[in-house]
C-alpha cells in the first residue's frame, strides 16, 4: 500500500501547496512512485503542475472505475497528479453519502496495488468537509507550519481536528507530524523553531524548510540541482527523513 500524507493545517499561507510540490519532486528523485491529489477548490497545486482542470472527481469517488481514468502523468518524471475540478465544491454537500468521509479512502483503496509509493493529498486551509475527506483517506497528516505568532495560534486547531478524525473517523491515521517551513534566518523565528521542538518533541520533523520566494514561483521543479538552492536540498532531506521512518500504521 502507498503512503498516504495529508499536508494540511488550518492556517494559510504556511506553504502547504510549495511543500506538496517540492516533496513529491524530491521523493521522485529518489525514485519514489508519487500520486499528487489537489483537493483544494482553488487549485493552486494544479496550476503550478499546469494542468488543466478535470471534470468528475465526486462522481469517480463511487464508481467501479473510480479514479484511475481521470490520473494525469506530470512533467516530474515519476510523479501523476489528480487535478483540482470544477466540482471539488460538491465534496461539501456529501452528506447525503452514507459513508461521505470515506469516500476518498475508498477510492485510492480501489488503485492497482503497487502502483504508488506516495500519495500526497494536498490541502487547502480552513476546515470544512474537504478536510475531513482528505484526513479520512490519509494514513499520515504533515502539518506545515511557519514559526510566527499567527501562525503558530492556530496550529492547535490543526492538531486537535487531525485527533478529532482519528478517534471518530480514522484509526489507521497515525499522530500528526510538524513540519518547520517557511522558516527565515533571524533570532525569533529560529527561538520560535526551537520552542517548537522542545514543546512537541519528535512530533517535529528534524528537517525544516527555509524561506525562499522562488520556491513559489517555480512550476513545476523537473529537474532538482540539490546544491544550487538550500531550500532545494531541505525538500531533498525531508523526502530522505520521511523514507527512512515511516510513520504510518499498518492497513
Amino acid at each position: 500500500m502507498p503512503r498516504r500524507i495529508a499536508i494540511w493545517s488550518a492556517k494559510g499561507g504556511s506553504g502547504k501547496t510549495t511543500c506538496t510540490l517540492h516533496l513529491a519532486a524530491a521523493l521522485a528523485e529518489r525514485d519514489a512512485r508519487v500520486l499528487l491529489i489537489d483537493v483544494d477548490p482553488q487549485a493552486g497545486l494544479t496550476r503550478l503542475l499546469h494542468q488543466k482542470r478535470c471534470d468528475g472527481f465526486i462522481e469517480a469517488l463511487s464508481v467501479p472505475t473510480g479514479l484511475a481514468p481521470i490520473l494525469v502523468p506530470t512533467e516530474i518524471a515519476g510523479v501523476h497528479a489528480l487535478a483540482a475540478n470544477p466540482d471539488l465544491s460538491a465534496a461539501q454537500t456529501l452528506a447525503a453519502h452514507p459513508s461521505p468521509d470515506g469516500l476518498l479512502d475508498d477510492a485510492l483503496g480501489q488503485l492497482a496495488p503497487g502502483r504508488w509509493d506516495f500519495v500526497l493529498l494536498d490541502c487547502g486551509p480552513g476546515v470544512d468537509r474537504l478536510t475531513i475527506l482528505a484526513l479520512s483517506a490519509a494514513r499520515e497528516h504533515l502539518a506545515p507550519i511557519e514559526p510566527e505568532p499567527l501562525s503558530l495560534g492556530s496550529l492547535p486547531d490543526s492538531l486537535d481536528l487531525a485527533d478529532a478524525v482519528r478517534k471518530r473517523l480514522a484509526p489507521r491515521l497515525a499522530p500528526s507530524r510538524i513540519l518547520l517551513s517557511r522558516v527565515r534566518d533571524d533570532p525569533g523565528s529560529i527561538q520560535r523553531c526551537e520552542e517548537l521542538r522542545d514543546r512537541f518533541s519528535t512530533a517535529v520533523l528534524a528537517g525544516q524548510i527555509p524561506e525562499d520566494a522562488a520556491l513559489r514561483c517555480e512550476s513545476p521543479p523537473t529537474t532538482f540541482h540539490r546544491s544550487d538552492r538550500f531550500a532545494l536540498a531541505a525538500f531533498d532531506r525531508l523526502a530522505g527523513e520521511l523514507l527512512e521512518e515511516p510513520r504510518c500504521r499498518p492497513d
